[in-house]
């Protein structure tokens, strides 16, 4: 069992809201919510989901040992829970090609600015992914995929920046990884992707624009608060070509995203892990940790 306090960077937000009372009903008076700096020295857990923040947190490796610190990246549910779900995704095979990593979120759910406004930077991202152990260009709400999420249905996902895609080729060792993303209303979903298409969300390169959406998006709220992740992993097992899935799905993303970040900090601060900068599941048993989450259906293995 560590000494000391916990100090929640960001913790007056949306999600550090969640991560903050929970914790706080498990250790009273030793939380501390504070704001975005940060001393070294410390154990440091990371709800962030740009992609280019996490890398530069990557290369602090080293200084992370020499301190003996244990920072844990991709917390939350994407990056997060998918993560795990791709890890158990991969153990369950005795070699895995490829990943397509799936992301429902529901149209009425309660999203803090700061999760809005990323997404709607994200619409026009160009980036690359990993495909055959080549990196290849795509654009973000493109290149479509239809999937089933487990009690909830069929959804066409469009391609999306999600960090994910960019992690796990180096922590499970895979040539390919796409990540896409949908919301609950499939109309929503697909109208987005059109308007896309046809040029008419450049509107959103304009801050009056990107804020307005903003507000609209919290105020005028319809569709579910569900959320729903789904991975599918294609290898090989037991000498044949097969794909298997794995999917999690439950209500309210940023307290969801809360309570995972809160298990985390809860186990690094009760058991002895060791230093460096690791992402989710290079640290921790997949159906272990997601089973011990309250509030989620969790389908480890979806049978074809």
């Amino acid at each position: 069992m560590k000494t000391g306090r916990f100090l929640i960077i960001g913790g007056y937000g949306q999600v550090g809201r969640t991560i903050s009372s929970k914790l706080a009903s498990q250790f009273p008076g030793q939380v501390v919510a504070a704001g975005r700096n940060i001393r070294k020295g410390v154990d440091y857990i990371d709800i962030t989901a740009a992609s280019g923040f996490l890398a530069a947190l990557e290369k602090l490796n080293d200084l992370a040992k020499t301190t003996g610190s244990s920072v844990v990246l991709s917390v939350g549910l994407e990056p997060g829970l998918t993560n795990l779900l791709a890890a158990h995704a991969v153990s369950i095979l005795d070699e895995t090609r490829h990943l397509d990593i799936f992301v429902m979120l529901g149209m009425g759910d309660v999203h803090g600015d700061a999760a809005i406004r990323w997404m709607l930077d994200n619409i026009h991202t160009e980036f690359t992914v990993l495909e055959n152990g080549v990196e290849k260009t795509v654009r973000s709400f493109e290149d479509g995929l239809h999937t089933e999420f487990p009690g909830i249905g069929a959804r066409t996902a469009f391609r999306f920046d999600f960090p994910d895609q960019h992690s796990l080729p180096k922590t499970l060792g895979i040539d390919s990884v796409s990540s896409r993303f949908c919301f609950d209303l499939e109309l929503v979903t697909r109208t987005l992707a059109a308007l896309k298409k046809t040029g008419a969300l450049r509107i959103l390169h304009q801050q009056r624009a990107i804020d307005f959406f903003v507000k609209l998006t919290k105020n005028l709220r319809f569709g579910s608060n569900q959320f729903a992740l789904k991975v599918d992993a294609v290898g090989r097992r037991n000498g044949g070509e097969i794909k298997v899935s794995s999917a999690v799905r439950g209500a309210d993303e940023a307290h969801m995203t809360g309570l995972v970040a809160a298990e985390v900090a809860h186990r690094l601060y009760s058991g002895k892990y060791p230093a460096g900068v690791f992402h989710i599941e290079q640290l921790f048993d997949p159906c272990e940790f997601i089973n011990s989450l309250h509030g989620i259906h969790f389908t480890p293995e979806i049978q074809p």
